[in-house]
């Protein structure tokens, strides 16, 4: 369904990644737009990365404005990254999308995985609002709803998934489900306006990806124009390490071929509105 966005645009104003940017630079008011589909935007990040926290930031206010169009999700991975936040699945996505991230820098984010300027991963996230924008603009090829039931006598949770083929037609497709936590207090180092780097302890970290539950590359499905498909995938909650009150489960579906995203969702893991 086309929903109605105002959505925050970064200022075309180039930026490396080591660089930092005024908070009164960083957007324009794009007005009113149609999308087309939800967007997905992964970003790698790391708590020894002092430029991460404004890249969050501008994620999170991108995210805010654009009526529940996009699902941002933070990897910790690579040589930036803690034992905290980092795993296998976050280390193997870094090394297939942006093996040199550690020498060319983070934070970088990847668009639905598309391809921007011959990459799929941009470093240049004062403009990451203008390539959400025009992916919003991208017709959906998949419909994607998704939803949790949670046992209240156990640590088990049913995630419920249903897809609709709007104009696929033979891709291989996969569905991907995400566990993602926020609300995680944990130090991370940030980047001052003089230059210099400090250690915050009360760093709140959102959107963190903690696992994957169906494989680390999801799984196969076959999706045709016009057909509905139906998947149920059960997995055990380690109350332990994550606090279900803060944790949602992402979904997307994409092309094996070319990685794009075709379509996500995200719902709470717990029974509550979104």
């Amino acid at each position: 369904m086309m929903k109605k966005i105002i959505l925050a645009l970064i200022s075309l104003m180039f930026v490396t990644a080591c660089d930092n940017i005024d908070e009164n630079s960083r957007y324009k008011d794009s007005g009113n737009m149609d999308a087309q589909k939800c967007v997905l935007l992964e970003d790698f990040t790391g708590q020894n990365c002092p430029n991460c926290p404004t890249a969050s930031i501008i994620a999170t206010e991108l995210q805010n404005a654009s009526n529940g169009n996009l699902i941002v999700v933070s990897i910790h991975a690579g040589g930036l990254s803690y034992k905290t936040f980092r795993t296998a699945e976050g280390n193997e996505y870094l090394n297939t999308f942006y093996s040199n991230g550690d020498e060319n820098g983070y934070p970088a984010g990847m668009i639905d995985r598309s391809m921007i300027n011959d990459n799929r991963v941009s470093t240049e996230y004062n403009k990451w609002g203008t390539y959400i924008a025009s992916r919003y603009q991208v017709e959906a090829k998949v419909g994607l709803k998704v939803s949790c039931v949670d046992d209240e006598n156990s640590s088990k949770v049913v995630i419920n998934t249903n897809m609709e083929g709007i104009s696929v037609s033979g891709e291989p497709l996969r569905l991907q489900l995400w566990l993602i936590e926020s609300g995680i207090t944990a130090w991370q180092k940030v980047a001052m306006s003089d230059g210099s780097t400090v250690t915050n302890a009360s760093y709140v970290h959102n959107h963190v990806f903690r696992a994957s539950i169906n494989g680390t590359w999801g799984e196969d499905i076959k999706l045709s124009k016009g057909e509905n498909l139906k998947k149920q995938n059960d997995f055990v909650f380690d109350t332990s390490k994550y606090n279900a009150a803060n944790c949602k489960i992402v979904a997307f579906v994409y092309n094996t071929s070319t990685y794009e995203v075709y379509q996500c969702a995200e719902c709470n893991l717990l029974n509550k509105s979104n």
